[in-house]
């Protein structure tokens, strides 16, 4: 664990967003600056051992997976607003065999 608190050390955070940045294109690779950082930094997760790559693995997709409060509210309100149709009868529900076929459908 003590290798892993490293990663979630603000600097690191900060090397890991110019890395990946580089590789996308959104920097040039011409800057020796982000181009060591770059080297270095896949040089120490390559070196990680199995369990600390997961972990880093893990807190990086984390890291992307925050929800926007407003699209949540705009969800939950959303999902009231169909139950409340649907408890007024102003809607119809689906059983699962109905959304499984839909789905086959689409896909």
């Amino acid at each position: 664990m003590c290798v892993l608190y490293f990663w979630y050390s603000y600097a690191t955070c900060f090397q890991l967003f110019f890395a990946f940045a580089i590789r996308d294109g959104a920097l040039s690779e011409r800057n020796e600056f982000y181009s060591m950082i770059t080297k270095e930094l896949k040089a120490q997760v390559l070196s990680l051992n199995p369990i600390d790559k997961i972990g880093l693995v893990e807190m990086l997709l984390e890291s992307l997976d925050k929800t926007d409060p407003e699209i949540e509210a705009a969800w939950v309100a959303e999902s009231e607003r169909r139950y409340a149709a649907y408890k007024r009868g102003e809607i119809q529900g689906s059983t699962l065999d109905e959304v499984k076929k839909r789905i086959r459908l689409c896909s």
